[in-house]
């Protein structure tokens, strides 16, 4: 199955489901699920649990915006317990006991940008705006506190996705009509291709260290803005890798390829590389973030689909399951923090050992979370607003307050 057919199966309920008259347009929420994994296309299959976009600090978890009735569902799927049968088609789906519930985060539209945000800092202070110009051309734009403080023109594209990293600059794969991906990055005022051709940039920290992927299928990291991209180290038996994600110590994380299989890993700043295989009874291993040593994702249930979370800390070595709320931790945050997706289409942000639900939003539409700030209190993201045209900025940015 396919990013796309992934995303429709997600999301098809939703299409009979009415926004006051109009009809839903999907389009835009199919072609985010396809950003967030552009670099697996060289060779993977994601698993796509919920459709998401590459953005930066974080990424857009997409579920309904609604009032979100009080107490959480009992069960989730969880590891197996001692002797119990083998995960397989018959096997039951354990479960899991959810954390603790907090109090609502607050709230309310981002001062600046007047429609949707494509990505956000791990500060949770810079965001980047797509507007359009009187000639047609899109430009990016960076906003910190309601100010703007860049804009640029960027080349012409069909789809585009971004990385911020604390100082507000940020890098932008573009899209060509071909097909064709390009990576650059906005630094020190101006806009440039960053070397070594055709790939992505997922990621770059506050001292302008970038991460990303080329073909074929290949992790790399750019030191600097200006500097030739390096491989990352593939262990023995495997052919291929690709990067997801990097936190502002220079640990990438991503995948590796071989063997018929696609295991998680990642590669620490020495540039020694670290496999991340899944536990006993569970399949394939997916990382979907990483902040300030603690990297999130997800495991599978080998013949059912279902889904378990977990964080890994860096410096220990060691995986921790996670409550119910985050069967598909989507964002890391700070000291352990992250934002995760419930079946009962909640989203919550886990903090200190409590899930506390994001509040209803100012305005109907899409819940997209791009990010999570290093405090674990603010949280930025978009509210998708569909047209029938499908208009790609239709939307506004939001943001939470969890205090």
């Amino acid at each position: 199955m396919s990013n796309n057919d992934d995303a429709r199966a997600l999301l098809g309920p939703l299409a009979g489901e009415p926004v006051g008259a109009q009809r839903l347009d999907l389009t835009e929420i199919i072609r985010a699920g396809d950003r967030r994994r552009r670099t697996r296309t060289w060779g993977t299959t994601a698993l796509a649990v919920v459709a998401v976009a590459a953005v930066g600090a974080g990424t857009a978890v997409s579920v309904r915006n609604t009032a979100h009735p009080s107490g959480v569902p009992m069960s989730s799927p969880s590891f197996p317990s001692p002797g119990a049968p083998s995960p397989g088609a018959s096997a039951p789906a354990p479960s899991r006991s959810p954390a603790p519930v907090g109090a609502e985060c607050r709230s309310a539209f981002l001062p600046g940008p007047t429609t949707m945000v494509y990505a956000v800092d791990h500060t949770g202070r810079y965001v980047l705006e797509e507007q359009k110009s009187s000639g047609g051309k899109v430009k990016a734009v960076v906003w910190r506190s309601g100010a703007k403080v860049s804009e640029v023109t960027l080349p012409t594209f069909t789809d585009a996705s971004y990385a911020l990293n604390g100082k507000g600059e940020f890098v932008v794969t573009i899209t060509s009509a071909s097909g064709r991906t390009t990576p650059y990055v906005y630094a020190d005022g101006s806009l440039t291709a960053l070397k070594g051709g055709n790939g992505v940039a997922v990621a770059i920290t506050d001292n302008g260290r970038i991460a990303g992927s080329q073909q074929p299928g290949s992790a790399v990291v750019w030191q600097r803005p200006d500097a030739e991209p390096t491989k990352l180290a593939l262990p023995d038996g495997y052919y291929a890798g690709g990067a997801d994600g990097m936190d502002e110590s220079g640990t990438v994380i991503g995948y590796l390829q071989g063997g018929g299989s696609t295991k998680a890993a990642l590669w620490l700043p020495d540039g020694s590389v670290r496999e991340l295989p899944a536990p006993a009874g569970r399949d394939e291993r997916s990382l979907t973030g990483i902040a300030n040593g603690w990297a999130v994702g997800s495991d599978t249930v080998p013949g059912q689909g279902f889904v378990t979370g977990f964080r890994y800390n860096v410096v220990t070595g060691k995986s921790e399951e996670l409550p119910a709320q985050f069967g598909a931790p989507q964002v890391a945050g700070g000291e352990g923090s992250m934002i995760g997706l419930y079946d009962d289409a909640k989203t919550y942000v886990y903090v200190n050992g409590v899930a506390r639900p994001l509040g209803r939003a100012p305005v109907d539409g899409l819940l997209g979370v791009l990010g999570i700030s290093d405090d674990g209190r603010t949280v930025t993201g978009s509210i998708y607003i569909f047209t029938q045209k499908g208009d790609r900025n239709s939307g506004r940015a939001v943001t939470w307050t969890c205090d």
